[in-house]
C-alpha cells in the first residue's frame, strides 16, 4: 500500500515493486555495484539495460537478474566503451527504441588502476593518467550527456554518479584515480543545477571500500581488512531512486562500520562538551609527554571557578565533567595510574602551601 502522504508517483515504502513500468540503464553493469543494482533494480520491476566490455559477464549479470524476479523481457545489455562518445549515444537510442524511455542512469563503471599496480605520482605515465580518467570521468559525462534529452522531454528522470570516498579525500598511490572521483563529484553538481528545473535530479553516491573485483587491480597490495557487501550500496541506491521528487541526498556517503580502539576518555578542556556515557580523556593543552594537561591533572577539586564551586557547595563534584555522565561511562581499559588524576585539597577545604604543576 502507498503511503498516503506521498506525493503521486513517488514510491512508498509498502511497494513490492516500486520501480514498475521504469527503466534503468547501468553502466559497469558486468559485476561489482553495476551488477547488483541491475538485480536490485529487476527485482523492483524495472526494465535494466546492462552495460559493459564482457559480453560473457553481462549475460551471468542478466541470468542473476532473471533468478530475482526480473521480467526476462524487459531485460537486455549492451558490449559498449563508456569513454567512446558514439557509444553512449547508441546506448541511449537502443534504450529508447526497446522500452521508449530511460527513467535512471547508474553511471558506475570504473576502473583503479590500468593495470599495473599501485603507483606514486611521480611514477604514473600519462597512459596510466588518461586510461583512469577516460573511464572513470570522461565515462561519466559521456552517458549522463546521452541520455539527458530523453529524461528532458519526460520531465523527470534520476541520475547516479558513482563516486567514492576517495572523491572527498585525497589517498597516497591514488592520484589519477582520486582525481576522476572528485571530478564527478563537481560534473555532477553542475549538471544538477543546470537541470533540477525540468525534474531531473542529478545525484553522487560516495561509497567506502566495498567488496568487488576492483582490489585485483591493486594487487600485490590487499585489500582493506573491512569491506563492506556490494548489497549495502544496492540497498542505499534504492533509497535514492525511490524518494519524492522534491527531495535529493546530497553527495551521500557509505562506509562499513569499524571497529576503531579508542581511549574511554575524551578531552574536555574548558569549552568543551563531553557526551553521556562518556569519560573525557585526560589530554594535555601544552602537549605534555606525561598525559594530562595542568588543568586536568588538578583533579577534581582543580582550580580557580571550580575550587570556588567546591567551597560554595561542600560535597558537590567539582571536576571537569558531571559526574552523573562519569558514573555510567564505561570502565576503561587504561591502567589506574593513567586514568587517575592526583587529588589535592583546594584551600577552601584545607589550607596548603601553594605546588607548582
Amino acid at each position: 500500500m502507498r503511503n498516503p502522504e506521498a506525493p503521486a508517483g513517488a514510491a512508498g515504502p509498502d511497494d513490492g515493486r516500486p520501480l514498475q513500468d521504469k527503466v534503468a540503464i547501468v553502466t559497469g553493469g558486468s559485476s561489482g555495484i553495476g551488477r547488483s543494482a541491475c538485480v536490485a533494480f529487476a527485482r523492483a520491476g524495472a526494465g535494466v539495460l546492462a552495460v559493459g566490455r564482457s559480453a560473457a559477464r553481462l549475460n551471468e549479470t542478466l541470468a542473476e537478474a532473471r533468478r530475482a524476479g526480473g521480467d526476462a523481457s524487459r531485460l537486455m545489455s549492451l558490449t559498449l566503451d563508456v569513454g567512446n562518445e558514439m557509444d553512449m549515444a547508441r546506448m541511449a537510442e537502443r534504450a529508447l527504441e526497446r522500452f521508449g524511455r530511460i527513467d535512471i542512469l547508474l553511471a558506475s563503471a570504473g576502473i583503479l588502476r590500468n593495470g599495473k599496480g599501485p603507483k606514486t605520482a611521480i611514477e604514473l605515465d600519462l597512459d596510466d593518467w588518461n586510461a583512469i580518467l577516460r573511464t572513470n570521468l570522461r565515462g561519466t559525462f559521456l552517458s549522463n550527456r546521452a541520455v539527458l534529452p530523453a529524461m528532458l522531454r519526460q520531465r523527470g528522470g534520476d541520475i547516479i554518479n558513482v563516486s567514492s570516498t576517495s572523491g572527498l579525500r585525497g589517498f597516497a598511490y591514488d592520484a589519477a584515480y582520486c582525481a576522476s572521483k572528485f571530478g564527478i563529484i563537481g560534473l555532477s553538481e553542475s549538471l544538477a543545477e543546470e537541470v533540477r528545473r525540468q525534474g531531473v535530479r542529478v545525484m553522487t553516491l560516495c561509497p567506502g571500500p566495498a567488496s568487488t573485483a576492483m582490489w585485483d587491480q591493486n594487487l600485490p597490495v590487499p585489500p582493506p581488512e573491512k569491506t563492506m557487501p556490494v548489497e549495502r550500496v544496492t540497498e542505499l541506491l534504492m533509497y535514492i531512486v525511490t524518494l519524492p521528487r522534491d527531495t535529493v541526498l546530497h553527495n551521500p556517503v557509505i562506509v562499513p562500520l569499524r571497529s576503531h580502539r579508542r581511549p574511554a576518555f575524551r578531552a574536555p578542556g574548558p569549552g568543551s562538551a563531553v557526551g553521556r556515557g562518556e569519560e573525557p580523556l585526560l589530554m594535555s593543552r601544552d602537549r605534555s609527554p606525561r598525559g594530562g594537561s595542568k588543568w586536568a591533572r588538578r583533579g577534581r577539586h582543580g582550580s580557580g571557578d571550580a575550587r570556588r564551586s567546591c567551597a560554595a557547595a561542600p560535597g558537590a563534584s567539582a571536576g571537569p565533567w558531571p559526574s552523573a555522565w562519569r558514573a555510567t561511562a564505561p570502565r576503561s581499559p587504561w591502567p589506574t595510574s593513567a586514568r587517575k588524576a592526583p587529588r589535592r585539597r583546594c584551600a577552601s577545604c584545607e589550607p596548603s602551601t601553594p605546588r607548582r604543576w
